[in-house]
């Protein structure tokens, strides 16, 4: 929590000093403006005479001001673009902590977070995890469904189960092929509750998000054959014997996809 204060309390800094170089540039369009005023009040030779040195050493200084406002906007640039880096660094860290859970019922509406760590653990011990509890979990909760509006009604709400440690959260991963074994009785659930099966994912921040979707639509383009995400990182593979390519931005995946081509299997060549 400290970082991200002292993140918003630079973010505020440089707010006031793209403030104090916007008054800036004012105060020399105004100083330009009373020039231009002065000169159409006057066609007097004379005057254009007597201002002719006054308007060489005020081009001059508005050179030099300019030149030295530029050079503070450029500063105050490479300063937001560190700190949007270091957001970028700590927020794709700590969503590492977690994983998404989708399919999972929702017996109570207002399921406490007490309620929906219990399940997890529940969930967690039904894929056959060993040594895990309770105090390997920071917070468990549910979260509203993407896009809600269009899917059925009674699909539950996904869980977003934030771990302490991450070796705990990549021993549920590395067991989250067997929730076809979950059942209804695995999960303290009643005979009556029906559900499909479940699904456990990494839970991407937001900007992973964006490109995990794009990377999905570029696998639909090009008939690539894996998609996958992992740590925060979102791989594309075009077949089982192909060298997987990570992406870690749209920028990575534009460049890729200009290398990229409409993919044959090599057995297709023999066909």
């Amino acid at each position: 929590m400290s970082t991200v204060k002292e993140l918003k309390k630079e973010n505020d800094a440089l707010k006031q000093q793209v403030q104090d170089l916007r008054q800036d540039l004012k105060g020399i369009s105004e100083r330009v403006g009373s020039i231009r005023s002065e000169a159409v009040k006057s066609s007097d030779l004379q005057f254009y005479s007597n201002t002719y040195d006054d308007l060489l050493t005020f081009k001059k200084d508005t050179q030099n001001e300019l030149k030295r406002i530029g050079n503070k906007i450029d500063s105050t640039s490479d300063k937001v673009d560190k700190i949007a880096a270091a957001i970028t660094a700590f927020e794709d860290y700590s969503y590492q902590y977690n994983l998404k859970i989708v399919g999972v019922p929702q017996v109570k509406q207002n399921e406490s977070c007490e309620e929906t760590a219990s399940l997890c653990l529940k969930i967690f011990a039904g894929l056959g995890v060993q040594e895990i509890s309770v105090q390997d979990l920071d917070i468990a909760h549910r979260v509203p469904r993407r896009n809600s509006g269009s899917r059925p009604m009674n699909k539950p709400n996904p869980i977003i189960c934030k771990f302490t440690r991450r070796m705990a959260k990549e021993r549920v991963m590395a067991m989250k092929r067997n929730t076809s074994e979950l059942t209804n009785v695995s999960l303290g659930l009643g005979t009556h509750i029906e559900f499909e099966r479940i699904g456990i994912y990494e839970h991407l921040s937001p900007r992973m998000q964006e490109v995990f979707y794009q990377a999905k639509n570029l696998q639909k383009r090009c008939n690539f054959k894996y998609c996958w995400s992992k740590s925060a990182n979102i791989y594309l593979k075009e077949y089982d014997t192909s060298r997987a390519v990570r992406i870690r931005s749209l920028d990575d995946l534009g460049r890729f996809e200009q290398q990229a081509q409409p993919s044959r299997h090599p057995s297709d060549e023999h066909r």
